[in-house]
């Protein structure tokens, strides 16, 4: 005999099946309030370890698991896991283990820290932060150096702490970490994203524990705690109807946005073009919602029988995709009606539209957000350029210019032209001519921003081409290394190494591999530019030329991009026979 299942039951299931933390075991887990504390704890004890053998261990980086740890495997692991689902590396990340402490310190010691500087709250901090790194990177060759690597890694945890223990929120996160910066960048092709389930129930609510926290109840202190929370609750009743009617608001001015996309309001195509104004509008009032949780003391778990909200600013309600998302599921577990899940999407989707984003605002009033979208679209060019076997011809003679007598003199032209001069010329020549052929009366700058997501998919593609390189010639490294670190270590309990070990696949299928991943990157930045296009003109015919300069832009970097990958490479991570 069958059943049949009622409409309610199909949804709930095709809702479980997009969700993750309705996923059994995997859900189970997530859903566990100590489920990223375990995580970092683990990844915090490997970071012990690759700091020891690094500053120990042996000098040559393949034998080093400091080197192949870092160089190889994390970052191949970082790529495909940003591709296959969303940003576990900030989920697990170490480096918040300690800034525990910090905070707690900060809230005895400092009276709950201090704002960051308004000066410093942009990405244009974190874009130049990434451009030192890259040239570093290349010019002490880190990779090579299990000593450096090490001390990179302490520093990472120093520099989290100190940020953190001065600052309120997340500073570190959202406005300092490269390594966070490349995640957010990459998390924005994924297929899943943390978000509401129902953006009704967040309307009935009134406590927006989602981003202000909540107390843990349980004990004297925590009902103590929670009645208080009470009180702060009902202090927040009208800010909570305040919101109700923003968010009225912002429905109406999105329906509006929407009319004018598909083509029901003609006139309303010049003021999209020129929208400023009123973007800053419906940004305000965000950030009004968004204040409703703001404190001047952050919370920790640990220490105040607390769960925290999100201390990166991303309201609930209102977020849109995974900028500045570092997937740590405190409004997941803050949340009291169980309302925000880990929903699986269409890859790429979040970057079709320019919705008001809580914590960020438009990408297309962002310039300084498109700037480093576009660094780290060129950024992935330039790292893997530095790595092919012309480039050392093209330095030898460089040397032998005036004021190029050095290496570093040499990398910073280099550098600079690749990561400044070149991204910056060619996105103003798409940008005037996107907006000469559309007739667009929009400023350069909001031209440029609102088309700069279309590069991410081309940039991401080139990151994961370039990572994968490495990983699946040099994958089996750690096998290895294990065995000689173990060996070292005096518990030779994996026998003798196996150093003929390294490739993961062969090596005829490299290249058609990261052509493939180059194409797929370029497929997506098609379709996100056209996306765009269609959303600031109605038109088709001016969507099209609007479009067009930035798919050219797109079919030379992946061109480029061929060319260098059919180069040969430095097979780092292994030993030459």
């Amino acid at each position: 005999m069958t059943h049949s299942r009622t409409p309610a039951q199909s949804s709930y299931l095709r809702q479980s099946a997009a969700d993750l933390l309705r996923w059994p075991l995997l859900g189970r887990f997530l859903r566990w309030r100590h489920s990223r504390t375990t995580v970092q704890t683990v990844f915090l004890i490997l970071s012990a370890v690759l700091i020891f053998d690094g500053l120990t261990g042996p000098s040559l980086a393949p034998k080093n698991l400091a080197t192949v740890t870092s160089w190889i495997q994390y970052r191949g692991f970082l790529v495909l896991s940003l591709l296959v689902i969303g940003n576990l590396f900030c989920f697990a990340c170490p480096f918040m283990l300690p800034r525990r402490l910090g905070k707690w310190l900060q809230n005895r010691f400092l009276a709950g820290g201090r704002p960051l500087p308004r000066a410093l709250r942009s990405k244009w901090l974190a874009l130049v932060i990434l451009t030192l790194y890259f040239f570093t990177y290349e010019r002490w060759d880190l990779w090579a150096s299990p000593w450096l690597t090490a001390w990179l890694i302490l520093a990472y945890f120093a520099v989290a702490f100190v940020v953190d223990t001065l600052f309120q929120g997340a500073a570190f996160c959202k406005y300092v970490c490269p390594v966070g910066q490349f995640n957010f960048f990459g998390s924005l092709v994924s297929p899943s994203e943390v978000k509401v389930r129902d953006a009704a129930v967040c309307v009935t609510c009134t406590t927006k524990d989602c981003i202000r926290g909540r107390p843990l109840a349980g004990s004297a202190k925590r009902k103590v705690q929670s009645a208080e929370h009470r009180v702060q609750s009902a202090e927040y009743k009208v800010q909570s109807a305040e919101y109700k009617v923003q968010s009225a608001e912002y429905k109406v001015q999105s329906a509006e946005g929407d009319a004018a996309s598909s083509g029901r309001r003609a006139s309303t195509e010049s003021r999209n073009n020129c929208s400023l104004p009123k973007g800053r509008s419906v940004a305000a009032r965000g950030r009004r919602a968004t204040e409703v949780a703001t404190t001047s003391r952050t919370p920790i778990a640990l220490f105040d029988h607390v769960q925290p909200g999100c201390e990166l600013n991303l309201f609930q309600p209102v977020k849109v995709g995974n900028q500045d998302c570092t997937f740590c599921l405190d409004c997941v577990h803050a949340c009291p009606h169980d309302n925000v899940g880990w929903l699986l999407r269409i890859p790429t989707a979040e970057l079709w539209t320019d919705p008001w984003r809580s914590g960020v605002g438009r990408f297309s009033q962002r310039l300084d957000l498109a700037a480093l979208l576009v660094m780290l679209t060129f950024g992935g060019f330039m790292n893997a350029f530095g790595m092919i076997r012309p480039v050392y011809g093209v330095i030898a003679w460089l040397t032998q210019w005036p004021l190029l007598h050095s290496v570093t003199a040499v990398l910073i032209l280099l550098y600079g032209l690749g990561l400044i001069v070149l991204p910056a010329l060619m996105t103003t020549l798409a940008g005037l001519a996107s907006r000469a052929w559309s007739r667009d009366a929009a400023p350069l700058r909001t031209v440029i921003a609102h088309f700069a997501p279309t590069l991410v998919p081309t940039g991401f593609g080139m990151w994961l081409a370039h990572y994968l390189f490495h990983f699946l010639t040099g994958g089996l490294t750690l096998i290895p290394t294990l065995q000689d670190a173990l060996r070292r270590w005096g518990w030779p309990v994996l026998g003798e190494p196996l150093w003929q070990l390294g490739p993961v696949i062969p090596p005829d299928l490299l290249f058609p591999i990261e052509v493939a991943v180059l194409y797929l990157g370029l497929t997506g930045s098609l379709v996100v530019g056209f996306q765009r296009a269609s959303l600031r003109f109605s038109d088709r015919r001016r969507a099209l030329r609007a479009f067009l300069p930035w798919a050219f832009l797109c079919l030379l970097l992946v061109a480029a991009g061929v060319w260098i990958l059919a180069q040969p490479m430095e097979m780092r991570g292994m030993l030459r026979k």
